[in-house]
């Protein structure tokens, strides 16, 4: 009898770890799609970053600690980490800021972010992923880069004009935007196209 109740036990543990995955966007299909608008941030509070992406969601929590609920944040990430060691990815956490001096703007820049602007983007890979949880972030890595990689191929996209990926954490999506244009205005002050 105690192997039934441990049998049960196991299956509503698989069900309820099933239903998590679920719900975080385990069997989401991103809808993948070139832009001829890309909606990107304009003005930003940044700071630059190299080493290893495991360390961006420290960086992240760090940066919502210090502004409203309503700011958006978003990550720009320079190098793909299957292609350039760890300790040389570059990547930059940011948060959106508005379009005149505010105190905000001041307070990140005491802490030692610094302002960038951010120019518009006229051709671009946009797609999105549901953010519900820490674990839709991990799916998401998961699930959306390899899928616009296949976008990218089934395109025949000339991926030598891509600029850096942009992930903004907006209205519970996760927005992915990939310039298709290699512009200097897209890369921070501190990164040097490679």
């Amino acid at each position: 009898m105690a192997l039934f109740y441990l049998f049960v036990a196991f299956i509503l543990i698989a069900v309820i770890i099933f239903g998590v995955l679920l719900h975080s966007g385990l069997l989401y299909s991103p809808k993948i799609s070139v832009s001829q608008d890309a909606s990107l941030p304009k003005r930003a509070a940044f700071l630059l970053k190299t080493g290893p992406l495991k360390n961006a969601g420290k960086e992240f929590k760090k940066l919502k600690n210090l502004v409203a609920e309503d700011v958006v944040l978003f990550g720009v990430f320079y190098n793909n980490p299957d292609k350039v060691p760890a300790e040389k990815v570059r990547w930059a956490v940011c948060c959106q800021l508005p379009d005149k001096t505010s105190s905000l703007e001041e307070m990140l820049v005491q802490k030692g972010y610094k302002i960038h602007e951010f120019p518009s983007c006229s051709k671009a890979i946009i797609t999105e992923f549901p953010w519900k949880n820490t674990l839709s972030f991990f799916l998401a890595m998961w699930i959306v880069y390899p899928a616009i990689d296949k976008f990218i191929k089934a395109e025949r996209l000339d991926i030598e004009q891509r600029g850096p990926c942009f992930e903004i954490y907006k209205d519970n999506l996760i927005h992915f935007c990939e310039p298709l244009e290699n512009n200097e205005g897209f890369y921070v002050p501190g990164v040097d196209r490679e």
